[in-house]
């Protein structure tokens, strides 16, 4: 399954993750659902073959996935083919 559609189907269950820098730490919060859409949006940017790279975030593509809470986005990069 490609990231969109990881995407795509959370955010048809309401998914909103939070994603805050703070004292040198990034902090990914949320509720069951909220992190087990990250641990698949990881695993499927491991797996799909067809980019290597891909980014969500609160001002932009994927926004309605994110809390009003989040200060910033995230961007997954498979550095091995």
């Amino acid at each position: 399954m490609s990231p969109d559609k990881v995407c795509e189907k959370y955010h048809d269950k309401g998914v909103k993750i939070s994603i805050i820098v703070e004292n040198d730490m990034v902090y990914i919060e949320g509720k069951r659902i909220d992190l087990e859409f990250i641990g698949n949006l990881i695993l499927a940017q491991a797996t799909y073959s067809e980019d290597d790279g891909f980014h969500i975030s609160p001002t932009g593509a994927g926004s309605g996935l994110f809390s009003k809470e989040s200060t910033n986005g995230i961007y997954i990069q498979r550095i091995e083919p």
